[in-house]
């Protein structure tokens, strides 16, 4: 046989391993898709890490709109996909109001907040103590800030939103309060 039909059947036989930028694209969406459908989230870096770096690698190609989402046909693919799994796909913003939104039914609910290393609502909470006293990350923001504000003027029963030393000062006056 010759040599090109020997190479022809190689590439028959491994075709696999002969795929279009395109077509293995789209075969890491549907593998996306699969991983969706079985555990209702997307990959983390912890869980399969190819797909994570595969998927964010997409989400910054169609913000920045580079590479193989240029092509139209993979950019509305992509924009269907995104449309399948909205709840996966929102912004900082929206994720940073639906925890918001978490934590007051929580705290309506215990009449606490979570504890901090108990659950990811309590590390989130403590994050975004950390982050509003600093005035960084997403507290930048006007908008979340203020809801933020607006949450703590909501819940002032709640003292675990006071730091250690507004807790020691507040003390202190109780203490005072309580002498004379």
């Amino acid at each position: 046989q010759s040599v090109r039909q020997a190479w022809k059947n190689f590439m028959n036989e491994y075709q696999h391993l002969f795929l279009s930028n395109e077509e293995q694209w789209f075969n890491n969406l549907q593998k996306l898709r699969e991983y969706i459908v079985q555990y209702n989230e997307l990959p983390k870096k912890c869980t399969i890490k190819r797909l994570y770096k595969w998927l964010d690698t997409q989400k910054q190609n169609y913000t920045y709109k580079k590479n193989i989402m240029t092509q139209q046909s993979v950019r509305q693919a992509w924009e269907d996909f995104m449309n399948e799994y909205p709840h996966l796909f929102l912004s900082n913003e929206e994720q940073w109001f639906n925890s918001l939104q978490e934590l007051r039914e929580y705290v309506i609910q215990h009449n606490t907040l979570p504890e901090k290393r108990k659950c990811k609502l309590g590390n989130w909470v403590c994050s975004q103590k950390k982050n509003y006293k600093n005035n960084k990350e997403i507290m930048k923001e006007q908008s979340v800030r203020q809801a933020w504000e607006n949450f703590m003027n909501e819940y002032p029963h709640v003292h675990v939103f006071l730091t250690n030393e507004e807790q020691w000062f507040n003390s202190l006056q109780e203490l005072r309060e309580y002498i004379v």
